[in-house]
């Protein structure tokens, strides 16, 4: 048998699974849209969030550049910003904007945990095929791994693509809203190495 009349017999396994998935997804990975969810508020939250995670970066490191401006990116000062209670002390320092980067990274990670969970919900995710050896401990234990790989993933840029065509012209705003914040994020930078320098 040829390579191609191989190929045409190979039976398109993440389609079968996945009966609702584009035809345009790869035979041999995951289809982008079921990573992302069923509906346009999948593609919404996916979207708020990546701007989230990038805005965090932003504030952090301008705080940063704040912070060496007024002298206070030193050692006992930042090791206040890694307890709970030394971040509520430095919103009232020059470090608050850099408190808040760092508040608003923590607080993304559990959102997007959150948003994964939704989608392999939807999708009931299973690792098969399945076993009757497994407790319900373990069947959860599962499950959360399954809702770490689905979070990572959702990050990838296929799946934000996904998302942005979805959502149209709304998508394609948050999109350019995010390398908006990626350009702020090489000013400060750039900024950070001449206040260090200065």
């Amino acid at each position: 048998m040829s390579t191609d009349a191989r190929r045409d017999a190979t039976p398109d396994a993440h389609r079968d699974s996945h009966p609702g998935a584009p035809s345009g997804t790869w035979s041999a990975g995951v289809p982008a849209a079921v990573v992302l969810g069923p509906d346009r508020r999948s593609a919404l939250v996916l979207l708020v969030l990546r701007l989230l995670r990038s805005g965090s970066v932003a504030l952090i490191l301008v705080g940063a550049v704040v912070a060496v401006a007024f002298g206070r990116l030193d050692e006992e000062s930042t090791a206040e910003l890694v307890t709970l209670d030394g971040l509520v002390r430095a919103l009232a320092t020059p470090l608050v904007v850099l408190a808040v980067g760092i508040a608003l990274r923590i607080l993304v990670s559990p959102l997007a945990s959150l948003a994964a969970l939704a989608v392999v919900g939807v999708h009931r995710g299973e690792v098969t095929p399945r076993t009757e050896r497994r407790s319900r401990f373990t069947r959860w234990r599962d499950r959360l791994r399954i809702v770490g790989g689905y979070r990572s993933l959702r990050w990838t840029i296929a799946v934000k693509h996904e998302a942005v065509d979805r959502l149209g012209a709304t998508g394609r705003l948050l999109s350019w809203a995010e390398v908006g914040i990626w350009v702020v994020d090489a000013l400060a930078v750039v900024a950070f190495v001449v206040v260090s320098l200065w």
